[in-house]
């Protein structure tokens, strides 16, 4: 029995098996990872479409209207979606907003505000918003970590039961 623990095939089939389950864990937590961080993306962009879509038509009326209260709470609403940490309105120099910039990793995205008056159009402002990468990249951190630690359980786990059988043969 002594002689089978100590058996060069042995080792190294378990040192190959081990090699290659951890490369091929590595290859898919990366590209799990990958998939992460673009759906968290993807989020972000739906939230810049969403407030395009549903919400600018709003903010150009109230603006146009001066109505300060409705564009603070409208402003506060669309700083609640993923990820957004800055909402901010700039009628040509008094700026209205909601949250702070805190992030060194953020992407904006600029909406201009424009108002039909007497057949012209009108530029009345610019919306702003500021969405924070670095929780996105944060949570990327934690996934990979927990990723990676249950999978180097499950490596361990199966290199222990594979040693076992070799050695108990």
């Amino acid at each position: 029995m002594n002689t089978t623990t100590r058996s060069p095939l042995s080792r190294r089939l378990i040192f190959y098996i081990v090699l290659c389950s951890s490369a091929i864990t590595l290859f898919l937590t990366v590209f799990q990872l990958y998939r992460d961080y673009q759906s968290d993306i993807k989020t972000i962009d739906t939230g810049f479409e969403q407030i395009r879509n549903v919400h600018l038509k709003t903010i150009q009326l109230t603006v146009w209207a001066s109505d300060n209260d409705k564009l603070r709470a409208l402003l506060d609403g669309i700083s609640n979606l993923p990820d957004i940490e800055y909402v901010g309105v700039d009628e040509g120099g008094a700026v209205i907003s909601v949250g702070w910039i805190t992030s060194e990793n953020h992407v904006s995205m600029t909406y201009r505000l424009t108002h039909r008056h007497r057949g012209k159009l009108l530029d009345i402002g610019a919306l702003k918003v500021i969405a924070n990468l670095d929780s996105v990249y944060s949570r990327i951190v934690e996934r990979a970590v927990v990723i990676l630690v249950s999978n180097a359980i499950k490596t361990a786990l199966v290199a222990g039961l594979m040693l076992f059988f070799f050695t108990s043969s």
